[in-house]
């Protein structure tokens, strides 16, 4: 699993590196006080990476119309561990762009507590429709937990960058 996962990843980066290498370097040299190229640069950086997996095969949209990804736990977790790197890479480049956060908007326990029970909302009954079970799949206790730090991992960068960066940004430029 971890030798085949490597072979996934190495493929990946020979595919992604060209492209970062660029983007990286108009990062670099994008100078801080233009706010919103950098930001953009980031945003089309993002994309770059995610729209590379789809001619690897790392994800694919099924016939039922469900999101597959990868199979293998390993390649889900380095890509969730990764996205989280990059979050810390870019706390330490870049952090003009992380006093555009709002962490929080009124108590930050209860919007935890709501973001859980709508995603249990919307995570359970699409279980139940599925009618997936947990022991028709083979390695599926692996799976999940490299699924898990994918999801969370892969969807903290995202938020970073959207609704961190560029939402912040926004804010200050326009009105509601």
């Amino acid at each position: 699993m971890i030798t085949q996962g490597l072979e996934v990843l190495i493929d990946y980066a020979v595919h992604l590196a060209p492209g970062l290498l660029l983007f990286g370097a108009w990062f670099a040299l994008t100078p801080r006080a233009q706010v919103a190229m950098r930001i953009l640069i980031l945003l089309v950086a993002f994309v770059l990476m995610r729209d590379v997996m789809t001619p690897l095969g790392m994800w694919a949209v099924s016939r039922d119309v469900q999101i597959a990804f990868s199979g293998n736990a390993f390649v889900l977790a380095a890509l969730g561990g990764l996205s989280v790197l990059l979050i810390m890479l870019l706390s330490r480049l870049a952090p003009e762009l992380w006093r555009l956060m709002r962490w929080s908007i009124g108590n930050p326990l209860v919007g935890m507590a709501v973001g859980v029970v709508v995603g249990c909302l919307i995570g359970v009954p699409l279980r139940v429709y599925q009618g997936i079970d947990a022991s028709q799949f083979h390695g599926y206790w692996v799976w999940l937990p490299g699924m898990v730090v994918l999801a969370y991992g892969a969807n903290a960068l995202e938020e970073v960058l959207f609704r961190g960066f560029l939402q912040g940004y926004l804010e200050q430029q326009v009105s509601p």
